[in-house]
């Protein structure tokens, strides 16, 4: 039996129109690829979100706080707040020396940068621990990191200045999503 020229033509639009949804599901699947690809790409490479662990950094960042940071920068300067991995913890500090300074606490729990009290628009009281021998002063390619809220102790009063090397980025946004 032959077929129509009508039926012969519904076909061939059908044919068509399954072609061109399959043209456009596969362009689509390409688009979102490719957006998957470059956002890999910046929060890979260029970009990197970390969200505040703990509280080291009040008043300035809280616990639950969702840090947006910059990875190839490498240009740190006082009072930086950056991400910091050392002994394979990741921690989030504000740098308050660099290579050739010194750091010093008093006995009264004043932090002192080559002698003067560190430049901050906040006095913070510092504890002086044992580990560290005061003054220390920083080696070339270190910085010396100190949280924010100095009750606690995960800092550079610790374990001493950290490398460059061990600095991931500088932090360059705050996002407060803590209670969502």
């Amino acid at each position: 039996m032959r077929k129509s020229n009508k039926e012969t033509a519904v076909e061939s639009t059908e044919t068509k129109n399954q072609v061109r949804l399959s043209g456009r599901l596969l362009s689509l699947a390409l688009r979102v690829g490719l957006i998957i690809v470059v956002l890999a790409i910046v929060f890979g490479v260029v970009f990197g979100l970390k969200r505040m662990p703990t509280a080291l950094m009040q008043p300035a960042m809280q616990e639950g706080d969702l840090l947006l940071y910059y990875r190839l920068d490498r240009n740190f300067q006082l009072g930086d707040v950056v991400i910091a991995k050392h002994d394979g913890k990741e921690r989030v500090l504000r740098i308050v020396a660099l290579a050739g300074q010194t750091v010093d606490i008093t006995e009264e729990g004043q932090l002192l940068i080559d002698g003067y009290p560190e430049a901050t628009e906040t006095y913070y009281q510092t504890a002086k621990l044992d580990e560290v021998k005061y003054p220390y002063r920083v080696q070339e390619g270190e910085v010396f990191l100190v949280g924010d809220y100095r009750e606690a102790v995960d800092d550079s009063r610790k374990f001493g200045a950290v490398s460059k090397t061990e600095l991931k980025g500088k932090v360059i946004g705050r996002f407060q999503v803590r209670n969502l």
